[in-house]
């Protein structure tokens, strides 16, 4: 097409794309994506060597997910790309940005391994609830004398998980992101590589329109499919090719063995966190929006509850990629309230020190 529009915007050309091959020392992994077309010059983009080594504990960053267990994380590739519809009249629609990261463990147990499904399963739940997909915000009160204090969460995490096995059969957790105010929506996708690093691969989906503040209106001006098309495209594109002698014989077994397993464990949002997640995404509905409606009352521009519950609910549906693996035991993650325990340690410190 020559022309994208707000219900269509168009992306990079695909036919574009190129050959990707970054060298971790351990593995080789390439992938094909488009030139880079950032819409911003805020990051330099592409601009990762094609060689780092892994083992080499200062090619490491800081991470701020430490506390949590992920002490250390590298980047190995960062790329974005914008969508714009008409010309001049909506221009910018949204935008893609994709980190290719490993992330290691320095505090794994000598007991625990990556390479093992619930120790691997307890690492994303610890990386889900440490990075943005754990943080809250005060609630939006409709009475203002109410002055309870309530946390709600920024995010409904994770959705559609489930496993998969790539072109060159390493097996993959893929999972997606739905914002609850005005961020953007994610896509995320993890593999073990040894008893203490892991593979991290994030699309970050910018949405933008006019009059459409919040992420509830953004999807309905600006739907995510031609964005997910792009993200889809390099995801099928992605190989990792080992090292022969890169890690010693019995990671190598237990890496084999964990890429030969047809079943594993999932996670899935509960019940009330679904529900809550709802109440939040509608009462933030108004946010950067007018509707038809005069009124200068927020709430006459919020949409119908039925609306947002439809909307989630459609979300909830797996939607499972080519090659996925059986479900397995399914472990349920909740909205928690970090705020509180934050306070609670505080508390507890301050009770200490008298």
């Amino acid at each position: 097409m020559i022309f994208g529009t707000e219900k269509n915007p168009k992306g990079p050309k695909w036919s574009r794309a190129r050959k990707v091959v970054k060298d971790i020392g351990l593995a080789n992994i390439t992938f094909m994506a488009p030139p880079n077309s950032a819409p911003f010059s805020d990051q330099d983009w592409e601009a990762q060597p094609d060689h780092i080594d892994i083992t080499d504990d200062s090619a490491f960053e800081s991470n701020e997910t430490a506390k949590y267990g992920l002490s250390t994380a590298l980047t190995c590739y960062a790329n974005s790309w914008e969508f714009r519809g008409l010309p001049v009249l909506q221009g910018y629609c949204g935008h893609v940005n994709m980190f290719l990261r490993v992330l290691r463990r320095s505090d794994i147990p000598v007991n625990q391994t990556l390479l093992n499904p619930d120790d691997f399963t307890e690492t994303e739940l610890n990386y889900i609830a440490s990075s943005f997909l754990g943080k809250n915000h005060d609630a939006r009160r409709d009475d203002p004398y109410d002055l309870t204090e309530i946390k709600w969460p920024n995010y409904l995490a994770p959705l559609n998980y489930h496993w998969f096995k790539t072109s060159s059969s390493e097996n993959w957790c893929y999972f997606e992101n739905q914002s609850l105010v005005d961020g953007p929506i994610s896509v995320i996708l993890f593999t073990p590589l040894s008893v203490d690093t892991f593979i991290s691969l994030t699309f970050v989906i910018f949405q933008s329109a006019m009059n459409a503040g919040n992420a509830f209106r953004v999807e309905k001006r600006v739907p995510r499919s031609n964005f997910m098309k792009l993200v889809n495209n390099i995801i099928d594109s992605i190989k990792i090719e080992f090292k022969e002698d890169a890690l010693p014989e019995e990671q190598i077994q237990a890496r084999n063995a964990f890429n030969s397993m047809d079943v594993l464990p999932v996670i899935r949002p509960t019940e009330s966190y679904i529900e809550l997640s709802k109440t939040v995404m509608q009462a933030w509905s108004s946010r950067g929006y007018r509707g038809k409606s005069k009124s200068e009352d927020s709430h006459a521009h919020r949409a119908a509850p039925e609306e947002v519950s439809q909307f989630i609910d459609s979300l909830m549906e797996t939607r499972f990629r080519d090659n996925a693996l059986k479900i397995g035991d399914i472990i349920y993650r909740d909205f928690v309230d970090q705020s509180a325990n934050e306070k609670e340690i505080a508390a507890t410190k301050s009770l200490e020190n008298t």
